[in-house]
């Protein structure tokens, strides 16, 4: 049986971001794929843009709803009613969306895969970050470490909210266990972080994340000559976990040609302080803002170098295989699943989280070293190829939802 026949509908709900970032463009790549293939998508979207327009109390109202919506139960079972989907698959929940969403899917017979972005579910943050350092002191633990820390949005309140969700979706009956028939992880790294926090490992497969073929002929990137400016860009939220003070820093620092640029595209809290630091800073940065999917990409046609400065863990790191799949040379930090990623280093230069000194010596290696650029542009082209491409993401997501059919078949057999 084709894949298109074993799954002829699917549903996708997704809680986009403030700020986009990389699971929205997981959720637009993975629908487009599907549909390419012959599958039926129903796309449900929702965002908590209104909730956080109407005021502090309003917002603290529907953070606290966000650990149960009776509305988004009863909107994603009619939903299921409507399109009598094969399979639900659920990214982002967090907060309009809510668990229920799971449930009410469950509850109408429909096989649940969701997958894990993020660790929202056993970190309030979700990143496993706190004062600005690697944090898993509520893995395998109550979450409540996190509401004493205030690790979602500096709130104790906020906070509280995200604990009250995470703890009850725990134990034998709880939404986790009840709701979700396979959990779906972008890198075995990730995996192993939630294993250690106590899922089932029966029901966590990992989905590494894809990259299409680039519009254009993407290929090692082109010598230059000597004392040319380097070509250097971030893509991704601009937010403080993502390591672009420690970036500026180190552009500043380090020995570069004249002409060297540094383009960051995205949009985020540090945008402003972003913008000021590179109006007063001694070589060229220039800030796009927020682009479209196709443009953003675009940057990477010529580019000497991505660089992906993350002081938060990394689960994937997506625009890793964007830049392999043009072509470019990554520079990365060494935390999370990136290292697994660049095959520490073969396919990417990898410095400590935060370290200056290492991130310019890295800028200038790349600058100075033309084998080296074209090295590791050819073994990212390689990966991408035969790891990261459209086919085998689809073969993967494909066999994710064999096995959430798998449990789902399972459970309703053994149940009392």
């Amino acid at each position: 049986m084709s894949p298109e026949t074993e799954f002829p509908r699917v549903l996708v709900l997704h809680n986009r971001y403030r700020f986009r970032g990389g699971e929205d463009s997981v959720v637009d790549e993975e629908t487009a794929l599907l549909r390419a293939h012959g599958h039926a998508v129903t796309l449900h979207l929702t965002d908590n843009e209104f909730a956080l327009s109407r005021g502090r109390w309003a917002t603290l109202r529907a953070l606290a709803a966000g650990a149960w919506s009776p509305p988004s139960y009863e909107a994603a079972r009619a939903l299921c009613r409507e399109t009598r989907p094969t399979v639900a698959h659920v990214h982002n929940f967090w907060f309009r969306l809510s668990p229920s969403v799971l449930a009410a899917c469950r509850d109408e017979g429909v096989p649940v895969a969701l997958s894990l972005h993020n660790f929202r579910l056993v970190c309030a943050g979700a990143l496993l970050l706190r004062d600005g350092r690697p944090c898993e002191d509520c893995v395998g633990r109550a979450p409540w470490r996190g509401v004493w820390h205030r690790c979602y949005q500096n709130s104790f309140l906020a906070s509280a909210a995200v604990a009250r969700m995470m703890a009850r979706g725990r134990g034998p009956r709880g939404t986790w266990a009840t709701a979700v028939d396979r959990y779906l992880v972008p890198s075995e790294w990730a995996r192993q972080v939630f294993l250690r926090a106590g899922f089932d490992p029966e029901r966590i497969g990992v989905l590494p994340g894809f990259a299409p073929a680039p519009a254009a002929a993407a290929g090692p990137a082109s010598p230059r000559a000597p004392g040319e400016g380097l070509r250097v860009v971030y893509l991704g939220r601009l937010s403080a976990e993502k390591g672009l003070i420690c970036l500026l820093d180190a552009w500043e620092q380090a020995r570069l040609a004249p002409g060297a640029t540094l383009t960051l595209a995205g949009d985020g809290p540090l945008a402003s302080l972003l913008a000021r630091r590179a109006a007063a800073g001694p070589r060229r940065v220039v800030l796009t803002g927020q682009l479209a999917r196709e443009r953003a990409l675009g940057l990477l046609h010529g580019a000497d170098a991505l660089v992906l400065p993350s002081e938060c863990y990394e689960t994937f790191g997506l625009v890793i295989i964007e830049a392999f799949a043009h072509g470019v040379p990554v520079i990365a930090t060494r935390l999370g699943g990136v290292p697994a990623l660049l095959e520490e280093g073969e396919a990417g230069l990898l410095f400590p989280a935060g370290d200056r000194a290492a991130l310019a010596h890295c800028l200038e290696t790349v600058q100075n070293d033309a084998d080296l650029r074209r090295r590791l542009a050819g073994r990212g082209l390689v990966a991408w190829r035969e790891r990261f491409a459209a086919t085998r993401h689809y073969e993967s997501l494909i066999d994710g939802y064999r096995a959430a059919r798998r449990a789902f078949d399972l459970a309703r057999a053994t149940a009392p």
